[in-house]
């Protein structure tokens, strides 16, 4: 019977296999190496900054951090921001949603999505801007600016009585808008929700005009001399100017409320 003859793999053939093999699991380690210790760039707060702060480029530093923790992120529907995304925010005018504390990696979660403006970043929490327009809203010079104070006088008749009242103090300006020749347009107040609408009442149905502040030096008004009111009926004023009347007609009182803002006073309901 004839047999088979069966040849085993040469030594040679050996040798180039276990090659193969040893540069097969150095290449893999290599690469399993390299994944593992790269490095991605993200952004660090160098302080702690509170929610609704603008964002700006000196908030940032710069460090180095695994890829594979960065990529632990990914189906999270968050990320960590880029310098692209914190040049964004910046001309977007974006502020940050939250507070956040120093050292911590900032991400892309932590900003208003839709873009916050100016104005909105310098509201204090809870607090609502208002418009006073200078066509409407007598006093303003060119001189009021962002973080200016102001107090508001409202100016109304009831019947032959004509009254003023001082119905705000010290507001903070939060923005101030120029038309396209830079002649002074819009002057934006931060007030309580409540005391909007009795400030958008005044500008839309009484006379309103308002005092600049100096700042630092403001002492607010009491509310016995926070308002004035003057009968100018005829035979008033002829008692007044006459001379026979030795107190005048105007005459003081009205509530105060919280030592900010001051009620309408006597002879007016809203």
């Amino acid at each position: 019977m004839r047999g088979s003859n069966k040849k085993g793999i040469s030594k040679s053939s050996k040798i180039i296999l276990m090659l193969a093999v040893i540069v097969a699991i150095l290449i893999g380690f290599g690469s399993w190496q390299y994944l593992n210790t790269q490095k991605t760039t993200v952004y660090l707060y160098n302080n702690d900054f509170s929610q609704g702060t603008r964002i700006s480029k000196e908030m940032f530093a710069s460090t180095q951090l695994d890829t594979s923790v960065c990529n632990a992120m990914a189906g999270t529907g968050n990320r960590y921001v880029t310098a692209d995304d914190i040049m964004q925010y910046i001309a977007a005018g974006d502020c940050l949603l939250v507070d956040v504390a120093k050292y911590t990696v900032s991400s892309a979660n932590q900003f208003v999505a839709s873009g916050g403006t100016e104005i909105e970043s310098r509201l204090a929490k809870n607090m609502v801007s208002v418009e006073l327009p200078v066509e409407s809203v007598a006093g303003f010079s060119a001189g009021v600016r962002i973080g200016s104070r102001l107090n508001v006088v409202t100016g109304y008749t009831v019947d032959m009585t004509k009254s003023a009242d001082l119905i705000f103090q010290d507001l903070l300006v939060v923005d101030v808008v120029n038309d396209s020749n830079g002649v002074l347009k819009s002057v934006y107040v931060e007030v309580e929700p409540s005391e909007s609408v009795h400030l958008m009442h005044s500008i839309m149905f009484e006379n309103t005009a308002v005092s600049i502040i100096k700042p630092g030096y403001y002492t607010p008004i009491n509310s016995t001399q926070a308002f004035y009111k003057r009968n100018y009926s005829s035979e008033v004023m002829d008692i007044y100017f006459g001379g026979t009347q030795s107190e005048p007609a105007g005459s003081h009182g009205q509530q105060s409320n919280n030592g900010v803002t001051l009620g309408q006073g006597q002879g007016v309901q809203y």
